[in-house]
């Protein structure tokens, strides 16, 4: 193995070991943000309307997306007039 080769596999190496101790960082300051928060502050936070929702998520994923159902009772009606 050529010396090039050697230090171009111990740098990715290293770059690799300062992306996980940047996680392992970024990780121990979520929890730490959480630990302050009583159980009934994180239900809150997790059920804030501010969060994203699947529509959220669906609409950044595709570009023509649109919905068949918006809720089981116009899905009925829609269905029940269809039929007549």
């Amino acid at each position: 193995m050529e010396e090039s080769e050697k230090s171009f596999i111990i740098a990715s190496i290293n770059i690799v070991i300062e992306a996980e101790k940047e996680e392992e960082k970024k990780a121990e300051a979520d929890n730490n943000l959480y630990n302050e928060y009583d159980v009934w502050e994180k239900v809150e936070i997790a059920r804030s309307s501010e969060r994203p929702n699947a529509a959220d998520y669906i609409e950044k994923i595709t570009k023509d997306f649109c919905s068949l159902v918006t809720s089981t009772i116009h899905f009925n009606f829609s269905f029940t007039c269809a039929l007549y």
